[in-house]
């Protein structure tokens, strides 16, 4: 059966779960602040987020966890700095959690992790803002054992033109179609966001900020 997906329109439950991961990216966020800093956010803004819940009835939130000061050095190294990062997680969430190293994402779940009746997980994307305006993310090419940094396409000046958008009044149709996206496109959701915002920079002529395609 194809899998579908929905908005978490539940406030009371989408408060529930975004405080809950808040608060143990703030313990991870103290775990590593003598290597690194970090700030981190779900992917959108606004009152809703952009959390969505499958057909499955499974609430899925996708976080990006933004580099802002490398105090050793180590985002040459992203092997190590995922590693530091994934153990801080272990560190600071219960046993039996299972943090995962996916290709383009740290996963966290549990089969203990169900509220109100539906079960959820979490993926953190680890992202740095280049100095030519570009995201980079951290990738891990599992056939070549292979940790890297990969320039999100199309991404550049995103948060500027995510930010003319909603100043706009676009809000809605970026959610409808980014919610369009997610249902029928494999993509990680950064990437279905970037690709949602620069489709609306073109529908609307909005392109005098659009520098670099």
């Amino acid at each position: 059966m194809q899998i579908s997906y929905y908005y978490l329109n539940n406030a009371r439950l989408r408060s529930k779960l975004i405080n809950f991961f808040d608060s143990i990216i703030l313990k991870i966020q103290n775990v590593v602040r003598d290597q690194l800093t970090f700030s981190f956010s779900l992917v959108g803004s606004g009152k809703t987020r952009l959390i969505t819940i499958d057909s499955n009835n499974h609430i899925d939130l996708d976080y990006n966890l933004v580099i802002q000061r490398d105090k050793v050095g180590i985002s040459d190294d992203p092997k190590e700095l995922k590693s530091i990062i994934m153990n801080a997680f272990r560190g600071c969430l219960s046993k039996g959690t299972h943090v995962c190293d996916s290709t383009s994402a740290i996963t966290v779940r549990s089969d203990n992790f169900v509220i109100d009746g539906y079960k959820y997980s979490a993926d953190f994307a680890i992202i740095f803002e280049g100095n030519d305006g570009y995201y980079y993310k951290l990738l891990f090419d599992k056939p070549n054992n292979v940790y890297l940094w990969g320039r999100i396409k199309k991404s550049h000046n995103f948060g500027y033109k995510f930010s003319r958008l909603k100043e706009e009044g676009l809000w809605l149709e970026i959610k409808e179609r980014y919610i369009h996206k997610k249902r029928t496109i494999n993509k990680p959701s950064f990437s279905l966001l970037i690709e949602t915002v620069n489709e609306l920079c073109q529908k609307y002529g909005i392109q005098w900020f659009l520098r670099i395609s």
